[in-house]
């Protein structure tokens, strides 16, 4: 599955030690790895179009770049659900996969999850290894988080 899981010290319904799904607080990692991976020279830069990472992306899409995916302004369809269907699919990453264009990038802000997914492919694609992997090696073994 895409989505992060952490464990909490009993948050709200979470009892100590459970694990849950992180959600948002994957978008914050996913934008760090990205940084990471720049500083590292396996992306380019955050003007980089996604369509230079991901094949995919070579149709209505290949002026988003991965900035726009950042701020949350990469246009892709932001319907009324707010992409809350792709929750419930087995493979997250295959529904973000065929969203298609609503409106050019960089015009709007708005949340859609869907640009988290494409991150997290285009760090599969520059790295060879999936985010929760990365996240691993290259931020939590560097601050002693081991559980």
């Amino acid at each position: 599955r895409s989505a992060g899981r952490c464990t909490l010290a009993g948050v709200g319904s979470v009892r100590s030690g459970e694990e849950t799904a992180s959600w948002s607080m994957a978008k914050s990692y996913y934008a760090a790895l990205i940084g990471i991976s720049i500083d590292r020279g396996e992306i380019g830069g955050l003007d980089d179009k996604v369509g230079d990472y991901l094949t995919y992306f070579n149709d209505e899409r290949s002026e988003i770049t991965i900035r726009d995916l950042l701020d949350m302004s990469s246009g892709l369809d932001f319907p009324k659900d707010e992409h809350e269907t792709m929750f419930f699919q087995e493979d997250h990453l295959k529904y973000a996969m065929g969203v298609g264009v609503e409106k050019s990038a960089g015009l709007r802000f708005e949340y859609n999850n869907v640009n988290s997914m494409l991150l997290g492919d285009i760090l599969i694609a520059t790295t060879g290894k999936k985010a929760d992997v990365l996240l691993k090696e290259r931020i939590l073994d560097h601050i002693g988080v081991t559980d």
